[in-house]
């Protein structure tokens, strides 16, 4: 972070000095400047990722990072070189506790999670690249203002509530003990623009006063007043140049100077400014956020009087975690109190003794505290610090290390599998022993004889794996010259041969799996009697075991091999070239992995001699079982949703989803969709699972996943091509053929449609325009879809102007309804075939045209509220338009035409007529537009995928609604 922190301030002293900073820069009234953003999330960039991506000098505003580019099938040029933006984290959640330390759990059986504010930020760092680097980008589509500047300006200036006085003969200025700003007179500005550009900007310095955000302002040609003057100003820049009202840098020229000569003592400053002058930016631009911000601006004036660390992050996490990596170190964030030397940490609920400053010093290094910025901390409560910290503790893993104070070892450092508590006879001291652990045999067996011989092992959520042990000597001393126990060897196994179809009962008699020789076993203690069917012959040799993948033949590069890395491990995984999959909860060997360096973690059959009196999966399963779910195989407890079928169930057809958690007390939650609409909570009675086996059943259960997505995958292309082998088969569908569907919906297909027989075929294409499933809908509007392909994020356009993403774009469940709505508007739109596929086609297209003004058109479910159910149309419509930042329609229909079992735009043309029902989608349509979109909910994205229950299926033939001019598409 260092060197990228120097670079950036490097970079902007010498603009500042050269006059070519983006503030210091004119910019023309009437044109808006367009924000640095990121198509694939929609997000404006911020702060000083937004100044820095500024001055890299682009003309688009675009930035991606490889993956992400990537992900909208676009290709970084070969040699283009990334930019690098910072991120910042100030808050993060932890459980929360009851007197005694213990976790509270909700009713879900989860631990209650409270949000706390860091000591200190943790940073996270990624490389973009701008859209002019990038090929296979849509080009951008800059829309057209939606206000006139001068106007709006009016409207920010009163929603600001400062008063303004017109006093002056040439001078602007903002007064803070009268909480008022001071102005010539309008006549006196050559233009309106420098009128209200100049407004804005003294509006930005008002922001500061102490009923607001409470900045410190200074006397003239203090340090504070110059840096007030700094951040006021690139303040100015955000402000005007998004109202459309120029910028006019030369007013403030003079200020340069002094501008240099406190960033000369203090570069860290223009990070600040950068902060401050986007906040001064959301103030005035977005009342809605002014209190969230002022209470803001308090707690982080109330940190900035106490004694704090610089942000830091650990090296080895300065590569994009933010979007693409593993978490960050549980110990980031944690509070020191030096004084005693302890530190709490309340992730996992654990809290982990350090002693003395040693300790503390250790921590700081391995949590990425700079051991300069402690010093000062360290000396005010009373500890000398006058021996030099170390850089890194220099342990190799799987060995340990006596240290007794800053940059001082005790004792030799020994291998843990032969000593694992380390003792010095010469000098007593049996202080901190820190060490690297590895989760092998020996090293589990010394823990265990260390803890009986009186040492207390403590494991800290460390970077590197790091054990403390902190050993009494008494009772010691025997252990310590004693010989280490030889770790038993597993026995041999007694494999089976169980044909395929007599698996389940294998399984149901106590059978288990070998993955890595592909057989059957009895497992341990069980009596072989029960197995006697399955007997292989006497010469029958035991199975190989599975070879380890060799540097010459490596891993398919699409095929993920899962790994069994148990916490403390990740880093050591990380560095012998693991990669973390955010989605599985798992670790994997990384393309570039050496396979010897990874082949320790390679998942195994958990041993049964160490599985829990009651095997939390089994539990799982059988809870699964008594709510009617069937599942193939042990549930997959990664925290995510699965579709599952359910006792009845046709081929094909799943009406039931489970979730199931593993860490702390494992516990899940089931949902059939036959028996009730509320998920049933579980939770385990057995033992909780200790990290070893948790990761061990982690990395089969992401392998398990991976083969079914393979499977889903494989089905989804066969149908991809019974589908276009349909559209073959037919015909194109010819304007003014005759089809009683079309002519009852009172519709003219404005799309590519075909017709088989007397069946309408539509397309279903992805974000692509690859065809990947057909709706076909019979003359008496049944319909269908090819078994087995995909739905999800599929989508039909009726845009024969070829405008879609360009201005509004309209989302319609069905295909009469959205046909209506084109040829009522004459505005591009996309048949989305469901409610529950709404949400996944309007961020389809988001994605794809970040810049366009999508319309949710609900339908309206009426009658299932007078049954005391939820309106599924306008919940559906209202979720996906909020996920997106999309506006939303919704049919007026009268309290007789509910009656009649209307739903939707296209029942408006049944009821009143073809033109009074256009009439009437017009005026809905300008209304939404006059209306700002629906605002995201804050952190949807991130959580939409864990906390939401996914919606229920649709099944695979669609019957008509008794009333068939009334069934919405």
């Amino acid at each position: 972070m260092a060197d990228y922190r120097a670079q950036v301030a490097e970079e902007m002293i010498r603009q500042i000095e050269a006059g070519t900073a983006p503030w210091q820069k004119p910019w023309q009234p009437g044109v808006i400047r367009a924000r640095p953003f990121n198509p694939a999330s929609g997000k404006d960039y911020r702060g000083i990722n937004s100044w820095w991506l500024e001055m890299q000098g682009r003309g688009d505003p675009r930035w991606l990072t490889y993956r992400q580019a990537t992900a909208l099938d676009a290709q970084v040029r070969k040699g283009e070189r990334g930019t690098t933006v910072e991120y910042w984290q100030w808050t993060r959640q932890v459980p929360e506790v009851d007197t005694d330390g213990n976790e509270i759990l909700d009713d879900d059986g989860k631990p209650k999670l409270q949000t706390v504010r860091l000591d200190r930020p943790r940073v996270f760092f990624a490389r973009v690249f701008n859209a002019e680097q990038i090929d296979g980008l849509a080009p951008l589509v800059t829309p057209e203002p939606a206000f006139e500047p001068v106007a709006r300006a009016e409207e920010i200036l009163a929603a600001g509530g400062v008063s303004i006085t017109h006093d002056q003969s040439d001078r602007a200025f903002y007064r803070p003990s009268t909480d008022r700003i001071h102005l010539p007179a309008k006549a006196a500005f050559a233009e309106a623009y420098e009128y209200y550009a100049t407004a804005l900007h003294e509006l930005g310095h008002a922001t500061g006063h102490p009923s607001r955000l409470a900045r410190t302002f200074g006397p003239f040609g203090s340090r504070d007043y110059a840096v007030e003057e700094l951040r006021a100003e690139m303040a100015s820049f955000l402000l005007t140049t998004e109202s459309g009202l120029g910028h006019y840098p030369e007013r403030h020229a003079g200020y340069v100077e002094s501008w240099l000569k406190v960033l000369q003592d203090d570069r860290n400053l223009l990070f600040r400014a950068a902060r401050d002058a986007e906040t001064i930016r959301s103030w005035v631009l977005e009342p809605e956020r002014r209190q969230a911000l002022e209470r803001g601006a308090a707690m982080e004036n109330e940190a900035a009087a106490k004694p704090t660390f610089e942000p830091v992050i650990a090296p080895s996490q300065a590569s994009e975690p933010a979007m693409d990596g593993a978490p960050l170190p549980s110990l980031a964030g944690a509070t020191v109190d030096v004084r005693n030397g302890m530190a709490q940490v309340t992730r996992d609920g654990v809290t982990t003794t350090l002693g003395g400053p040693a300790a503390a010093v250790h921590w700081a290094l391995e949590t990425g505290a700079s051991p300069a910025d402690l010093t000062a901390v360290l000396t005010a409560a009373g500890r000398d610090q006058k021996m030099p910290a170390l850089e890194r503790l220099p342990v190799p893993e799987g060995q340990a290390v006596t240290l007794a104070g800053p940059g001082h070892h005790t004792g030799p450092v020994v291998d843990i599998g032969a000593r694992h508590a380390l003792q010095q006879a010469e000098s007593g001291l049996v202080l901190h022993d820190l060490a690297a652990l590895r989760f092998d045999g020996a090293s589990i067996a010394a823990l265990v004889q260390a803890r009986e011989a009186g040492a207390a092992v403590t494991f800290e959520h460390a970077p590197d794996g790091t054990v403390t042990l902190e050993a009494d000597r008494s009772g010691l001393a025997a252990w310590l010259s004693a010989a280490p126990a030889p770790v038993p060897e597993a026995a041999e196994r007694h494999y089976l041969d169980v044909p395929y179809p007599e698996r389940h009962a294998a399984k149901a008699a106590g059978a288990r799996w070998d993955k890595a020789a592909k057989s059957w076993y009895v497992p341990e203690g069980t009596d072989p009697a029960a197995f006697a069917k399955w007997e292989k012959g006497a010469e029958a040799p035991a199975p190989a075991p599975a070879p380890a993948p060799t540097a010459e033949k490596a891993p398919d590069k699409t095929e993920r091999v899962y790994l069994a890395v148990p916490y403390p491990e990740r880093h050591a995984a990380k560095a012998a070239g693991a990669r973390w999959d955010r989605h599985r909860k798992a670790w994997y060997v990384g393309t570039d992995a050496d396979p010897a360096a990874v082949a320790r973690w390679q998942a195994k059959e958990p041993a049964v001699t160490t599985a829990p009196a009651v095997d939390p999966v089994k539990e799982f399963a059988d809870a699964l079982q008594a709510q009617g779910l069937v599942v193939d195989g042990a549930p997959v407890m990664d925290g995510r949703w699965h579709r599952a079928a359910v006792d009845g169930d046709r081929k094909g057809v799943q009406s039931g989803s489970y979730r199931g958690f593993l860490d702390g007390v494992p516990n899940g939650q089931i949902m059939n969709y036959k028996t009730g609409k509320e998920a049933v909570k579980w939770v385990a009675t057995g033992a909780t699972v200790d990290p070893t086996e948790r990761a061990q059943i982690q990395a089969q259960a992401a392998a398990r996943a991976v083969l079914r997505e393979a499977e889903r995958a494989a089905a989804a292309d066969r149908g991809a091509q019974v589908a276009r082998g349909l559209l073959r088969a037919g015909k194109p569908f010819e304007a003014g053929t005759p089809h009683p569907y079309l002519q009852r919906k009172g519709i003219v297909p404005m799309s590519r449609l075909h017709l088989k027989d007397d069946t309408l075929l539509v397309p279903m294409v992805n974000a692509g325009g690859a065809v990947r499933n057909v709706q076909s809908i019979a003359a008496d509007g049944e319909k269908r879809y090819v078994a087995g392909a995909e739905k999800v994020g599929l989508y039909h356009p009726i845009d024969p102007d070829g405008r879609l993403g360009v201005g509004p774009t309209i989302i319609a469940e069905g295909y009469a309804t959205a046909a209506t709505l084109h040829t009522a508007t004459g505005r591009p739109t996309v048949v989305a075939f469901d409610a529950g596929n709404l949400k996944a086609v309007a961020e389809a297209l988001r994605a794809k045209y970040p810049a366009a003004d999508l319309i949710i058109a609900a339908d309206d479910d009426h009658h299932l509220e007078a049954r005391n159910k939820p309106n599924t149309g306008i919940e559906r419509a209202t979720a996906a338009a909020e996920l997106v930042g999309a506006r939303l329609i919704r049919p007026p229909l009268s309290e007789a035409e509910k009656a009649k079992g209307r739903t939707d735009f296209n029942d408006l043309v049944a009821e009143r007529g073809a033109e009074a029902a256009h009439a009437t989608i017009l005026q809905v349509l300008d209304a939404a537009l006059s209306r700002p979109p629906l605002k995201p909910a804050v952190g949807q994205e991130q959580a939409e995928e864990q906390e939401k229950e996914p919606p229920r299926q649709e099944l695979r033939r669609h019957k008509p609604r008794a009333r068939a001019a009334g069934m919405a598409m």
